[in-house]
């Protein structure tokens, strides 16, 4: 949708930059849709209903962040709201909700709504920080984000600062857990790993900002959206390696 707005914003994106057509997108966007639904409500043997509440429900918020009439992404609140429920509450609780019931276990354990509290928090990060590297366009065709009300280096900052408390504050409790009694020594290596990895992640967030910090006061520039977009997708890349430390994190709780 806009694709002619978009290559004024976001011409590195890959509609706007020619390296994917608007027919090949549709195509893929509704394949997906119809390979992650109709399959599950047709021939899954197992319990279907979390799982398909997790997966049309993501559709349905994803389309009423993008699509119009609705175009959610218009309003910095309501953005940030589909972002963090999708991201951080809705595929977290939901798959894991489906694997308790396939297996028998119990639904929403504590160890369930921390990993889903900690993806939410990083939700909130991903939610501000999207904007930033295009405060100029938006500034330009009046698209009121949280970059161009409150200002690109107040939202750097409270973001870094954001996932930086979170990643230390999960690195203080998997320490916590290293001395929990009758934990096998496997399992105090896993989170000792965990622990040392989200807390040389806090360090390494909020050191990698410093230089944006400084060149904040010059937002408009093209090098300085470039070089946020650059670090916003490292963002992503944590975000992405959180999944693959969490059963390290977890086993045993």
């Amino acid at each position: 949708f806009n694709i002619t707005t978009k290559r004024e914003k976001k011409p590195y994106l890959p509609i706007p930059a020619g390296y994917l057509s608007e027919k090949v997108a549709w195509i893929s966007v509704l394949a997906a849709l119809v390979l992650g639904t109709v399959p599950i409500a047709l021939w899954y043997p197992y319990a279907k209903l979390p799982l398909l509440a997790t997966t049309i429900g993501s559709a349905l918020l994803g389309t009423a962040y993008s699509a119009p009439p609705v175009r959610l992404k218009r309003f910095p609140l309501l953005a940030a709201f589909c972002i963090i429920v999708v991201r951080g509450t809705l595929i977290n609780l939901g798959f894991y909700a489906h694997a308790a019931s396939v297996i028998g276990a119990e639904l929403f354990p504590l160890r369930s709504c921390l990993a889903a509290t900690y993806f939410a928090l990083f939700g909130v990060v991903i939610a501000t920080m999207k904007d930033v590297p295009d405060v100029k366009g938006d500034r330009l065709f009046q698209v009121r984000t949280f970059s161009v009300r409150i200002g690109a280096r107040r939202i750097l900052e409270g973001s870094t600062w954001t996932l930086a408390a979170t990643l230390a504050l999960t690195g203080c409790a998997c320490i916590w857990g290293v001395w929990s009694e009758g934990l096998p020594l496997a399992l105090r290596v896993c989170r000792g790993l965990v622990a040392a990895a989200a807390l040389s992640t806090a360090v390494y967030v909020r050191r990698s900002c410093v230089g944006l910090l400084e060149r904040a006061g010059d937002e408009d520039s093209e090098t300085f959206s470039k070089e946020v977009f650059a670090y916003y997708m490292g963002l992503w890349k944590i975000f992405y390696a959180s999944y693959i430390l969490l059963p390290l994190a977890i086993l045993g709780c």
